[in-house]
């Protein structure tokens, strides 16, 4: 575990209050925790945290939680005493005392919320596990690292890119989350995806969800005023400069036109 003075420099080097860094930290060990015990070929790991741990981890916004598919023939019953046997191997190794609060499922998701002890005190971390998705891409295995003091390399199963966009062009249509619209954005803004295949794709996904996609579901006057309402909110202790939030959905406009 790195120290109180470490988590402080970092934070004022990257312009973020070291509470936030400190998870950040706390993600990348868990993540270690997980892809390395008998979780690691059972859990997919995908969503904004795995864009910006694994996929562009200079640049996107910070997250706050973890989200993962179940990629194998497991019971919900088993996934609890295995999650359990990670911790156990991160508190032998990190000294941080991570331990379960809470676990909650139904047939579709397995809700977690993990708390540990850093340098500066106790938070949690939120762990959201997808157990029933069909994945219309093959999953990834990428090394990642860190830049802190006691960083060790290590593999992760992750979805792919086009898989993170799909999920994330699906999540605006059932939730319309800020986060879900920023991530869009910058995924096809700073990004090539072949369209047609994207397209094609995405209506596989929804199908699977039961849902008929269409252009106008993705700018839905009441989604677009909830996601504006927590855009500053949502993002502002995840990046030094929020964008504008009117300005994103004008680029989305343009950008989600191959999907009409």
């Amino acid at each position: 575990m790195i120290t109180a003075d470490e988590v402080k420099k970092v934070a004022r080097n990257k312009g973020f209050p070291a509470g936030v860094m400190e998870k950040d930290y706390a993600l990348t060990w868990m993540l270690y925790g997980v892809y390395n015990s008998k979780l690691k070929d059972v859990l997919g790991f995908k969503g904004g945290t795995a864009l910006s741990k694994v996929y562009f981890p200079k640049f996107w916004r910070l997250s706050e939680d973890l989200d993962f598919t179940l990629v194998t023939e497991i019971t919900q019953e088993e996934i609890e005493p295995m999650l359990r046997d990670c911790l156990n191997l991160l508190n032998e190794k990190t000294g941080m005392n991570f331990n379960i609060s809470s676990f909650h499922s139904n047939p579709d998701h397995a809700i977690v919320s993990i708390q540990f002890t850093g340098s500066l005190g106790k938070n949690v971390i939120r762990m959201d596990i997808s157990l029933k998705e069909m994945l219309v891409t093959k999953l990834l295995k990428i090394e990642i690292t860190d830049g802190y003091s006691d960083s060790i390399g290590f593999t992760i199963l992750v979805y792919s890119l086009d898989e993170i966009l799909l999920e994330k062009l699906r999540s605006i249509i059932q939730r319309g989350k800020s986060r879900d619209y920023f991530d869009v954005w910058m995924l096809l803004t700073s990004n090539k995806f072949d369209k047609d295949v994207i397209k094609d794709l995405f209506k596989e996904k929804c199908k699977f969800k039961n849902i008929k996609p269409n252009y106008e579901m993705f700018f839905e006057e009441e989604k677009l005023n909830e996601a504006r309402d927590f855009w500053e909110k949502g993002l502002g202790r995840l990046m030094k400069e929020v964008p504008i939030f009117d300005t994103i959905i004008t680029d989305l406009k343009k950008e989600l036109e191959f999907l009409k």
